[in-house]
């Protein structure tokens, strides 16, 4: 008798024990690793204002500036517009990119291009060629070469100001991330890349430059723009 008197408590300990891991594994939240930083829904939309400038001193021959540039501005908007299966078996996001010159004109399609997010990557294509924008899980100073899958020379980007709030164009967002692509300069040539996003957005800010220089310092050929967010939503 004391033998079964035993025997019951300690199946039912079990049981118990078994129950618990069991709801825990069910309530237990799953791990934020930073995919809410590139919304892959169909439908979802994000306006930038555009500032660009271009140095060229054959396309823009200026005697008044010895420099040679030229500026544009404009709007672009990239939109989820379908989803798709690659050769590869993978859910591929087309990205539909719309320009117009000002805010008064309507949008036109001024090219397509592919989006895959997968369980460690976000992978882009921007005109046929594919870049590693972001790696999961997100977190500061991770590195990785952004251009793993195409054929240009390896570039380190790297994690920085992870999860911290940022504000641009009045717009405040609580929770970004940036993606520092490429900081370097020389006496004659400076490249500087870098893109933030925020957390159920997307890339809400992007800076490129690269400029080549003469001897007397003044820059002869080469290309500087920003996309600022202005907007965005779903449908």
């Amino acid at each position: 008798m004391k033998k079964k008197f035993i025997t019951i408590p300690v199946c039912f300990f079990l049981i118990a024990v078994c129950f618990f891991i069991c709801c825990k594994r069910e309530t237990d939240p799953p791990v934020d690793v930073g995919k809410n930083y590139f919304p892959g829904n169909t439908g979802h939309w994000i306006i930038y204002k555009v500032d660009s400038a271009v140095w060229n001193g054959f396309l823009y021959p200026d005697t008044a500036n010895e420099n040679f540039f030229k500026t544009f501005n404009y709007f672009i908007k990239e939109k989820n517009d379908s989803v798709y299966f690659d050769n590869e078996r993978r859910s591929t996001i087309i990205l539909g990119r719309y320009k117009k010159d000002s805010a008064n004109t309507g949008w036109y399609n001024c090219a397509a291009w592919a989006v895959n997010i997968t369980t460690s990557t976000v992978e882009k294509v921007e005109e046929n060629k594919r870049f590693v924008k972001m790696v999961f899980p997100v977190s500061e100073n991770a590195g990785w070469n952004g251009n793993a899958y195409n054929t240009l020379p390896a570039q380190i980007y790297s994690y920085q100001n992870c999860f911290t709030s940022y504000t641009i164009n009045s717009h405040f967002f609580d929770s970004t991330v940036t993606v520092r692509q490429q900081i370097d300069s020389t006496v004659f040539e400076s490249h500087y890349e870098l893109e933030v996003y925020a957390a159920h957005i997307g890339m809400v800010y992007k800076r490129y430059r690269s400029i080549e220089r003469n001897a007397g310092g003044h820059i002869t050929n080469g290309v500087d723009y920003s996309y600022i967010y202005e907007s965005s939503g779903n449908n």
